[in-house]
């Protein structure tokens, strides 16, 4: 097998330093040739209402895929976690060809919290679909789970499924994949996990601001209104196994498209790992996601 090159971009949506996504595009032998015989050029800044597209690669004229999977990395929404955990996936997607966005956001102790963290992640999308990006699959772990169900549920595609007229152009989600994603914050809140992060991240508990734990939990959200992956290990310690099983039922009976994952032998933070069987799977299904043509 060759070595697959690959076109990198820093796409910063805003003035902070958490506000970035790293925007990796495999590259074609003749986009491959182009890229060795461009000459460097300066950073170059696009603007459109609030949102910048910084572009850092050598070749502003490489045709971009018209879908990326887009991972939302987790951490109990706190700053102490960063988007190098999705890292190993990434690598795994782009090895395959596939085009990726990891994204950066503001979460608790820099800057983030609520509503910016949420924010954040509705910008980043604004600024991938003004850098090329027609179509994405959302991918969020733990705390990002939430917040890449959160997204898909407010897309343009969702609301349109819903009735929900909405104009002018924006990413289409084709799919959301959570691992081992907090499907129901008004639960994860009430049974105490997460040691009290969640409570801060909200401002509150459920009955204290019952309106923002409405806004954003997934279970309050559904149906979510794009194709589901739910995937869940069995002995989950930090997200319990029950959360998953009662959000897929619920979606299911609200009329989503949701199929879920559940795996022995592997714990929260194995599903981010490449070689385990979890990811295999999540893979099998981003990828037949990713090949389903543009309508």
């Amino acid at each position: 097998m060759g070595t697959t090159r690959i076109k990198w971009d820093r796409i910063h949506y805003g003035g902070d330093s958490c506000q970035f996504i790293d925007l990796y595009s495999p590259l074609g032998a003749k986009e491959s040739a182009r890229m060795e015989s461009a000459s460097p050029i300066g950073p170059q800044i696009y603007r459109a209402g609030d949102v910048s597209v910084l572009a850092l690669d050598r070749s502003a004229d490489v045709k971009r895929a018209r879908t990326a999977v887009c991972f939302i990395h987790g951490g109990y929404w706190h700053g102490e976690s960063d988007l190098s955990e999705m890292e190993p996936l990434v690598d795994d997607l782009v090895a395959a060809g596939i085009e990726v966005a990891n994204i950066e956001y503001r979460m608790m102790g820099v800057g983030g919290g609520w509503p910016d963290s949420f924010f954040d992640l509705a910008a980043s999308m604004d600024a991938l679909y003004l850098s090329g990006i027609s179509r994405v699959v959302l991918v969020g772990h733990s705390s990002g789970g939430q917040l890449a169900l959160w997204l898909a549920s407010v897309s343009e595609n969702a609301n349109r499924s819903a009735g929900i007229s909405q104009q002018g152009g924006s990413l289409v989600v084709a799919g959301v994949v959570s691992l081992g994603g907090i499907t129901d914050l008004i639960s994860f809140a009430d049974r105490g996990l997460s040691g009290g992060a969640l409570r801060i991240f909200l401002g509150g508990m459920p009955e204290e601001v019952p309106r923002r734990y409405v806004a954003v939990s997934p279970m309050e959200l559904l149906p979510i209104g794009v194709p589901v992956l739910v995937v869940h290990s069995k002995k989950d310690t930090v997200v319990p196994i029950d959360m998953g099983r009662k959000f897929f039922q619920a979606a299911k009976s609200k009329g989503d498209l949701i199929e879920t994952i559940e795996v022995d032998g592997e714990d929260h933070y194995d599903l981010l790992d490449p070689k385990m069987r979890s990811w295999e799977l999540a893979r099998h299904w981003i990828k037949s996601v990713c090949n389903k043509p543009m309508r």
